[in-house]
């Protein structure tokens, strides 16, 4: 697997980009399709997992080997739609993401100038919190029935994504509200995470950019 990434390394002056155009797809184009395929967001996902290895400057056996778990068990429980398959994707899908999102960040702190690029990287970062919050999210519901509410109507997928990136913005218009205590707790995290990725990460490429001019 190592060496096919080592392959498709060739793109990685586009990788950041095309992670993005993936993550704005999953988030706002899917929802707006009214009978997506039903694989089409696991297929979606492999690809950002793919992608976002690409961009890696070293490619570690750990992570490597946990986005190749991610894939393969997220397909498997996509197939057999076992509830610990289920369980286990959440998992292994959504520590992926996060340890992106940690290594976007290391990358950012490090940075000595800003291009382009890392405004990509800083972008993206985001959009993959986005996705892992709004998975948790969508596990909950289904899980956990009446996990979020809306006084208007039910609930279902693009509401889930919408809900996501207003409480990660922390913007809370309240039209869709978590009423359990693990759709609460997802809440806190999602806004206090949401306020530190903007405040701080984007204040401090914008105080390197200031610098490099």
């Amino acid at each position: 697997m190592k060496k096919y990434i080592q392959k498709i390394n060739t793109t990685k002056p586009y990788s950041q980009q095309i992670i993005f155009v993936l993550c704005i797809f999953s988030l706002f184009g899917l929802p707006l399709i009214n009978t997506p395929p039903s694989f089409l967001p696991r297929i979606l996902l492999s690809l950002i997992i793919i992608f976002a290895l690409v961009t890696l400057e070293k490619v570690s056996n750990r992570l490597l080997i946990l986005g190749v778990l991610t894939i393969l068990i997220g397909w498997i429980a996509k197939l057999s739609s076992h509830l610990v398959l289920e369980y286990l994707t959440e998992f292994t899908t959504n520590m992926f993401l996060f340890w992106m999102v940690g290594s976007n960040v290391q990358r950012i702190m490090r940075l000595k100038e800003v291009f382009l690029y890392n405004l990509f990287e800083a972008v993206n970062g985001f959009l993959l919190m986005a996705i892992a919050f709004a998975s948790f999210a969508f596990f909950l519901q289904k899980h956990f029935h009446m996990s979020f509410f809306s006084e208007q109507e039910l609930v279902y997928g693009k509401d889930l994504i919408y809900y996501t990136i207003i409480t990660l913005t922390t913007t809370g218009y309240g039209d869709v509200l978590p009423s359990t205590p693990a759709a609460k707790d997802l809440a806190t995290i999602m806004a206090i995470s949401g306020q530190f990725y903007v405040a701080i990460i984007m204040a401090v490429m914008v105080g390197k950019y200031s610098n490099k001019r």
